[in-house]
Protein backbone atom coordinates (compact mmCIF):
# COMPACT_ATOMS: atom_id res chain seq x y z
CA UNK A 1 0.00 0.00 0.00
CA UNK A 2 2.64 2.41 1.03
CA UNK A 3 4.16 1.93 -2.55
CA UNK A 4 0.54 2.38 -4.23
CA UNK A 5 0.23 5.83 -2.42
CA UNK A 6 3.89 7.12 -3.21
CA UNK A 7 2.99 6.53 -7.02
CA UNK A 8 -0.34 7.95 -7.01
CA UNK A 9 1.15 10.94 -5.03
CA UNK A 10 3.70 11.21 -8.40
CA UNK A 11 0.68 12.25 -10.52
CA UNK A 12 -0.87 14.96 -8.47
CA UNK A 13 -0.17 18.64 -7.41
CA UNK A 14 2.56 18.97 -4.19
CA UNK A 15 2.28 22.75 -3.81
CA UNK A 16 2.39 26.28 -5.03
CA UNK A 17 4.00 29.23 -4.49
CA UNK A 18 4.03 32.68 -5.46
CA UNK A 19 4.68 33.67 -9.12
CA UNK A 20 5.90 29.85 -9.62
CA UNK A 21 4.14 26.55 -11.26
CA UNK A 22 2.09 24.22 -9.22
CA UNK A 23 4.59 21.33 -8.64
CA UNK A 24 3.70 18.16 -9.48
CA UNK A 25 5.04 15.02 -7.62
CA UNK A 26 7.05 13.30 -10.58
CA UNK A 27 8.94 17.11 -11.10
CA UNK A 28 9.62 16.80 -7.43
CA UNK A 29 11.07 13.74 -7.49
CA UNK A 30 12.86 14.10 -10.47
CA UNK A 31 14.90 17.39 -10.17
CA UNK A 32 14.16 17.70 -6.16
CA UNK A 33 17.64 16.84 -5.92
CA UNK A 34 19.06 19.88 -7.08
CA UNK A 35 17.85 21.70 -4.26
CA UNK A 36 19.47 19.65 -1.88
CA UNK A 37 22.97 20.16 -4.02
CA UNK A 38 21.71 23.39 -3.86
CA UNK A 39 21.39 23.24 0.08
CA UNK A 40 17.94 24.55 0.14
CA UNK A 41 17.02 23.77 3.54
CA UNK A 42 12.95 22.72 2.67
CA UNK A 43 14.61 21.08 -0.46
CA UNK A 44 16.47 18.63 2.02
CA UNK A 45 13.11 17.03 2.39
CA UNK A 46 13.46 15.27 -1.35
CA UNK A 47 15.78 13.26 1.01
CA UNK A 48 12.89 11.40 2.40
CA UNK A 49 12.23 9.71 -1.06
CA UNK A 50 15.41 7.37 -0.50
CA UNK A 51 15.08 6.92 2.72
CA UNK A 52 11.38 5.35 2.07
CA UNK A 53 12.61 3.18 -0.58
CA UNK A 54 15.45 1.90 1.39
CA UNK A 55 12.36 1.06 3.77
CA UNK A 56 10.64 -0.81 1.07
CA UNK A 57 14.23 -2.68 0.37
CA UNK A 58 15.11 -3.83 3.86
CA UNK A 59 11.48 -4.97 4.68
CA UNK A 60 11.77 -8.96 4.53
CA UNK A 61 14.97 -9.12 6.08
CA UNK A 62 15.51 -6.37 8.38
CA UNK A 63 12.28 -5.34 10.04
CA UNK A 64 13.47 -3.34 12.99
CA UNK A 65 15.51 -1.00 9.87
CA UNK A 66 12.84 -0.77 7.63
CA UNK A 67 10.72 0.61 10.78
CA UNK A 68 13.37 2.71 11.75
CA UNK A 69 13.78 4.17 7.72
CA UNK A 70 10.31 4.72 7.57
CA UNK A 71 9.93 7.02 10.60
CA UNK A 72 12.75 9.10 9.61
CA UNK A 73 11.35 9.26 6.14
CA UNK A 74 8.19 10.48 7.62
CA UNK A 75 9.22 12.81 10.00
CA UNK A 76 11.40 14.26 7.26
CA UNK A 77 8.39 14.38 5.07
CA UNK A 78 6.12 16.13 7.57
CA UNK A 79 9.31 18.98 8.51
CA UNK A 80 8.82 20.44 4.87
CA UNK A 81 5.24 22.16 6.63
CA UNK A 82 7.76 23.99 8.54
CA UNK A 83 8.83 25.92 5.72
CA UNK A 84 7.35 29.34 4.66
CA UNK A 85 9.39 29.32 1.40
CA UNK A 86 11.43 27.34 -1.07
CA UNK A 87 13.78 27.37 -4.69
CA UNK A 88 11.11 26.43 -7.72
CA UNK A 89 13.93 27.18 -10.18
CA UNK A 90 17.41 27.41 -11.12
CA UNK A 91 17.42 31.72 -10.27
CA UNK A 92 18.09 30.82 -6.65
CA UNK A 93 15.84 32.95 -5.40
CA UNK A 94 13.00 31.43 -3.31
CA UNK A 95 9.37 31.73 -3.70
CA UNK A 96 7.01 32.18 -1.08
CA UNK A 97 4.83 29.03 -0.52
CA UNK A 98 1.22 29.36 -0.57
CA UNK A 99 -0.43 25.85 -0.59
CA UNK A 100 0.02 22.28 0.53
CA UNK A 101 -1.66 20.02 -2.26
CA UNK A 102 -3.03 16.23 -2.11
CA UNK A 103 -0.08 14.74 -3.65
CA UNK A 104 2.14 15.98 -0.68
CA UNK A 105 -0.19 14.75 1.74
CA UNK A 106 -0.64 11.38 -0.06
CA UNK A 107 3.46 11.32 0.09
CA UNK A 108 3.21 12.06 3.64
CA UNK A 109 0.99 8.90 3.54
CA UNK A 110 2.91 6.26 2.03
CA UNK A 111 5.81 6.86 4.61
CA UNK A 112 2.74 6.89 7.55
CA UNK A 113 1.94 3.69 6.03
CA UNK A 114 4.83 2.04 5.94
CA UNK A 115 5.25 2.85 9.74
CA UNK A 116 2.08 1.59 10.59
CA UNK A 117 3.02 -1.71 8.93
CA UNK A 118 6.08 -2.18 10.36
CA UNK A 119 4.60 -1.46 13.67
CA UNK A 120 1.62 -4.10 13.17
CA UNK A 121 4.60 -6.31 12.20
CA UNK A 122 6.28 -5.68 15.62
CA UNK A 123 2.91 -6.34 17.31
CA UNK A 124 2.12 -9.61 15.69
CA UNK A 125 5.49 -10.85 16.05
CA UNK A 126 5.37 -9.88 19.60
CA UNK A 127 2.04 -11.50 20.37
CA UNK A 128 3.40 -14.84 18.67
CA UNK A 129 6.31 -15.10 21.16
Amino acid sequence: MSVIFFIISLTQKSFSTVGGPISRGIMDLLVGWMGVIMLDPPAMVWLANPILILSWVVNKKHKKASFIFSVVSMIIMLSFLFFDEIIVNESGYPSKITSIKLGYWLWVSSAFIMVLGNAFLFYKKKKEV
